[in-house]
């Protein structure tokens, strides 16, 4: 059974989806799987989605099937079980998308724990799983990883710690050393070369401030100041002032501020600056895909700060076929699941069993595209992604960069 673009466009629009799913269920039950557990009315909620045990695309025959374990901290409470439902639900906005007819995807929950990660991938190889997409955190990424390998079945893992690929597990989110290099590649070109950074401390702030240190020096500009802050606004006060020092006046030492930090406290950050006398004409502002919230037009210091990031116009179509079946936004995140589940399923769709997700394939050398443009994984399972730039305005994004389009002819899904 094949789907055309405007039928599937149609089913999701009118909320058809359930009457469908729920005959083709009826086709099923005997196999133990679910097909989509609605609990009625006219469009699924991602609490539904969150129930189903084993989610069929459209047409897809249990025997038969490509089997896609998806790993997520589906229990996790808070925000990390909130952002596991969301790239779930975009998961299975992604069967439908894809229009295979050959997918079995099957969530485990990984608890959120390097131990459940290990637990739920020798559960998901035992229910005869070809590939493993997820999970969402490094360690749980490589107790995961550990236990697929001896099997030969590959990780497509959504952390964004680099040092956690290769060997059979593959990365799939943008990490900061991507993010960092670029956006230094391009404020340099642009004639900015005396640099400063406000950056947390913790992981991802020191991951940051090496890539950052490495990149300003590699391209022949200049660290001129970095400061420090725990992140929680009280504690940023001091080091932005430290930092103004060289950064205001008519001929200030620095020429371009790195903000490595996202929502809820860049908007307290960025306005510490021109509170110390930084004009933020003169010393431009640059940021990592921490950045990617709307939320963050609204605060003026920010306005014309450049960072990296995927092309706006597709993130946009992604959200509103999200909120038109599950009435809510997704996670800014949950594109890495769509995306996951577009590439097993195109290459699912051209090569036998024990074929479909060999090296050799998973590196196609030409890449892929998805919501956050183009992408492809090198020989250690580390991405690489074709990052345009974006200025931020009062009215959102703009692209004044655009990323790479091609890795040679590139295959688009």
């Amino acid at each position: 059974m094949s789907w055309t673009g405007d039928q599937k466009r149609g089913i999701i629009r009118r909320g058809f989806i359930i009457a469908a799913v729920g005959m083709l269920a009826l086709s099923v039950a005997a196999c133990g799987g679910r097909r989509f557990n609605f609990s009625g009315g006219s469009q699924p909620s991602e609490t539904d989605m969150a129930a189903a045990d084993k989610i069929f695309a459209p047409g897809a025959e249990d025997g038969k099937a490509t089997r896609v374990a998806l790993l997520l901290p589906l229990s996790a409470r808070g925000k990390f079980g909130r952002v596991a439902k969301s790239l779930k639900s975009a998961a299975e906005l992604a069967l439908f998308d894809s229009g295979s007819s050959d997918i079995l995807l099957i969530p485990k929950d990984t608890g959120g724990t390097p131990e459940g990660a290990r637990k739920a991938a020798s559960e998901a190889l035992a229910d005869g799983a070809e590939i493993i997409l997820g999970p969402l955190f490094a360690g749980s990424v490589t107790s995961a990883g550990a236990v697929s390998r001896a099997r030969n079945v590959p990780v497509i893992g959504f952390s964004t710690t680099a040092s956690v690929a290769g060997n059979g597990v593959y990365l799939l989110s943008m990490t900061p050393q991507e993010e960092v290099g670029r956006i230094i590649d391009y404020t340099m070109k642009r004639g900015k070369s005396r640099f400063g950074a406000l950056i947390p401390k913790g992981g991802y702030g020191d991951v940051v401030l090496s890539a950052f240190e490495r990149a300003v020096q590699r391209r022949g500009g200049t660290v001129v100041a970095v400061e420090r802050y725990a992140p929680n606004v009280g504690a940023m006060t001091e080091p932005a002032a430290k930092l103004a020092r060289f950064a205001k006046g008519s001929n200030p030492k620095i020429d371009a501020i790195l903000l490595a930090e996202g929502e809820p406290l860049l908007r307290s950050l960025a306005p510490l600056l021109p509170y110390n006398n930084v004009d933020v004409k003169r010393v431009k502002l640059i940021g990592t895909g921490l950045w990617g919230n709307p939320a963050i037009t609204s605060e003026p210091a920010l306005r014309g700060g450049w960072f990296p990031g995927g092309d706006p116009a597709q993130r946009r179509n992604f959200e509103r076929r999200y909120r038109e079946v599950y009435g809510a936004r997704p996670v800014a995140i949950a594109a890495l699941a769509y995306d996951a589940v577009k590439l097993v399923s195109r290459l699912a769709a051209d090569a036998p069993r024990g074929q479909r997700f060999t090296p050799e394939r998973l590196e196609n050398p030409q890449g892929f595209t998805g919501v956050n443009g183009l992408f492809r994984f090198n020989s250690s399972g580390r991405p690489e992604h074709g990052l345009s730039i974006l200025e931020v305005t009062s009215n959102g994004f703009r692209v004044i960069e655009s990323g790479r389009d091609h890795f040679g002819s590139g295959l688009a899904f």
